[in-house]
């Protein structure tokens, strides 16, 4: 039993743990799977004062809104000259926001 556990956590720690992530331009998103756990942990939290899952609205919100934050501000870059913004297109290449 020792064994099988010591040869699980090599293979986790060589592989990484598998999480169903949310894909932009066939990429794994961590910023767009958060924005869509927190959407439902937002609408979860509407619900809650008619089923009791016990999930609070407002701190669902806000992370939702820091969710939202990361995801849209994914593209910016911070030099000495300012900040530039980017958005990526439907191939997955950049363009510059003006």
């Amino acid at each position: 039993m020792l064994q099988w556990i010591q040869n699980f956590i090599k293979d986790m720690n060589e592989k990484g743990i598998p999480f169903p992530y949310a894909r932009v331009n066939k990429k794994p998103s961590v910023p767009l799977t958060l924005l869509i756990l927190s959407s439902v942990f937002v609408i979860l939290g509407l619900i809650d004062p008619v089923v009791h899952l016990g999930v609070s609205f407002w701190e669902a919100l806000a992370w939702h809104v820091t969710s939202a934050v990361l995801y849209y501000n994914r593209g910016a870059k911070i030099s000495k000259d300012g900040i530039e913004l980017s958005a990526d297109d439907h191939d997955g290449n950049q363009e510059k926001k003006d």
